[in-house]
């Protein structure tokens, strides 16, 4: 079933989980979103752990806990991807599937639930002067196991189907390797323990460990009684800090196209080896193909781009916004920061439904507006970033306002 629109692949807002904040790198990096038609969107199904649904995570276990490493771009496909993958990962995901047998029609037939998406992975776990080259890493199902069981539940566990296949630039970790070109039930929990603030995601039999500076493998999960909720995953790993901090400046083009290109041409950019360069271009030239199933390129008009990116400025801001106001409330103990947080609540949903919020186009005032409407509330708390640069509870909202050339100036009045 092939379906392609004028609008094939769309800029989603942006997203952020647990894995945004890098505590090595002392750095938050909200991933962009992009979906091909027909659009959906990525959720989080749990408050508590906060970690995408629909996308595992990579990082390494330390402490009973992970250090995770940042999304730097997420694709959500549709089920022409499917069609990429080899004849064993289709049979291990639908038994008794052939391998002529259209298998976007299958999980429509079957009233199976699949999602598809193609992510690349950066740094985060690691400090700037580490390689990720030759280092044992996780792959985490949590979030997607989280899918299956209350929102706000702080404990579960599961025994999950699920499997690694076309692994490039990776080899076998040295114990709890995850099943390679085969799907095998492994059994994983989250914890989250009597004082509140700490959680524990089991490690579970996922390893690898990535030997070339850039690494692409694909992944799938499956759940339900059936396995009829399903996960695909093709990754694509920067194992170095040189090519992770060079991909973070070319993810945010608001042109799809112009956009993969940029990363594409890192292999040349960086001087890549010839294997990272293949497996770079590889993942690249898949993705392309199945964003664009009849070859023929639709660009954007200028008028919708502009609205594009107006839309994502602002998506941006919120998303920093919320971050601070889900830190202030969690802090249940200390009344100051429930009532800035409740006051954070109130005064964005009043901006939201005034007039000057809904008459205004351009992304960057409308984000000049919010911030200005939260001053008043923030600017006394001590971590309030515009008084205090050095501080630490701000700093997310200041840097997507820095991306966007957003200066603290511009937020206080002329007095302060």
């Amino acid at each position: 079933m092939n379906t392609f629109s004028v609008c094939a692949q769309t800029k989603r807002h942006y997203v952020w989980d647990a894995t945004s904040l890098s505590e090595p790198l002392n750095d938050m990096f909200i991933t962009p979103q992009w979906a091909l038609w027909p659009a959906w969107d990525l959720s989080v199904p749990n408050s508590c752990h906060k970690l995408l649904g629909e996308v595992p995570a990579i990082g390494y276990y330390e402490e009973e806990s992970y250090k995770f490493r940042q999304k730097l771009l997420i694709v959500n496909m549709n089920e022409n991807a499917l069609e990429l993958l080899p004849r064993n990962m289709r049979q291990a995901i639908i038994p008794g599937i052939k391998q002529f047998d259209n298998m976007g029609e299958v999980v429509l037939k079957n009233n199976l639930r699949c999602f598809v998406c193609a992510v690349i992975t950066g740094k985060g776990s690691h400090a700037d002067d580490e390689t990720m080259v030759g280092k044992e890493f996780n792959i985490s199902f949590h979030g997607f196991v989280s899918r299956h069981f209350e929102e706000g539940e702080e404990n579960f566990a599961y025994y999950v189907p699920a499997g690694m296949f076309v692994p490039k630039g990776i080899l076998a970790a040295s114990e709890g390797t995850i099943p390679m070109e085969r799907c095998e039930t492994f059994y994983l929990s989250c914890q989250q323990k009597w004082d509140k603030k700490r959680k524990f995601f089991s490690s579970s039999s996922s390893h690898f460990v990535p030997v070339s500076e850039i690494s692409s493998f694909w992944t799938f999960a499956k759940m339900g009684k059936k396995g009829e909720d399903i996960m695909v995953t093709y990754h694509l790993l920067f194992n170095t800090a040189r090519v992770a901090n060079a991909a973070k400046t070319l993810v945010h083009k608001d042109d799809f196209w112009e956009m993969l290109e940029s990363i594409r041409s890192l292999a040349d950019d960086l001087s890549l080896d010839e294997l990272s360069s293949g497996i770079l271009r590889d993942w690249v030239d898949n993705v392309a193909h199945v964003s664009n199933p009849f070859g023929n390129e639709v660009l954007e008009s200028a008028e919708k781009k502009e609205l594009t990116h107006n839309k994502n400025v602002y998506d941006a801001i919120n998303i920093a916004v919320t971050k601070e106001y889900d830190r202030l409330a969690a802090r249940t103990e200390e009344a100051d920061c429930v009532d800035k947080a409740r006051k954070i609540d109130e005064a964005r949903s009043e901006f939201e439904s005034s007039s000057e919020a809904m008459e205004q186009t351009d992304g960057k005032q409308k984000s000049l507006l919010l911030l200005r409407k939260l001053y008043p509330i923030l600017k006394d708390h001590r971590s309030w970033i515009f008084r205090f640069g050095r501080a630490t509870a701000w700093k997310n909202v200041r840097k997507v306002a820095i991306l966007y050339d957003i200066k603290p100036e511009d937020i206080t009045s002329p007095q302060e």
